[in-house]
């Protein structure tokens, strides 16, 4: 049996119904569709434009004094740290930037995000100068716990100025 090619005239106009193409004549959606898309929230994402001290080889934490977006209200100016919110559990992209000035080239240059003060991510490399660093991951945190930035550095480095260049953000992946 051969088939034949059913060209745009063979078609009936309206043979199923009226605007039968035109879902919105037939549906009015006035809700949401469950397991279809979402918002990456709680998220938050905080900088610095000012310049910020540290010890010669110690860690210290990395002020972010200005909140840029925070949609769950969990982040504290006054100690640069984020606090997971109840109820808001789960898996997390969390990041942090960090740009630095140093006396000489090749100094020590380590970056890490903490959750509960204890080491969760981190980023090492040779600071040169006037350097950023950049680290990110996937953490799968709970309510309650504390994400902070912290900073190994070299000698007679300073954490410069510039808010575009030192931030911290979070934000809940949607699974």
């Amino acid at each position: 049996m051969a088939l034949s090619k059913i060209g745009s005239d063979a078609i009936v106009n309206d043979a199923i119904g009226p605007n039968q193409l035109d879902e919105t004549a037939n549906y009015t959606f006035t809700g949401t569709v469950a397991g279809a898309g979402g918002v990456n929230t709680p998220a938050f994402r905080a900088s610095r434009n000012v310049t910020q001290n540290t010890t010669d080889f110690v860690q210290t934490k990395v002020n972010y004094p200005d909140i840029v977006f925070d949609t769950a209200s969990s982040y504290n100016t006054s100690t640069s740290t984020y606090t997971i919110p109840s109820g808001q559990g789960g898996k997390y992209f969390v990041y942090a930037c960090v740009r630095c000035n140093g006396d000489i080239d090749s100094e020590v240059f380590d970056l890490a995000i903490r959750v509960n003060n204890s080491y969760a991510i981190g980023y090492s490399a040779n600071q040169y100068r006037y350097t950023s660093n950049y680290v990110a991951g996937v953490l799968n945190l709970s309510a309650g716990d504390a994400l902070t930035v912290y900073v190994f550095l070299g000698n007679n480095i300073v954490l410069r100025d510039e808010s575009g260049a030192n931030y911290f953000g979070a934000y809940k992946i949607i699974e």
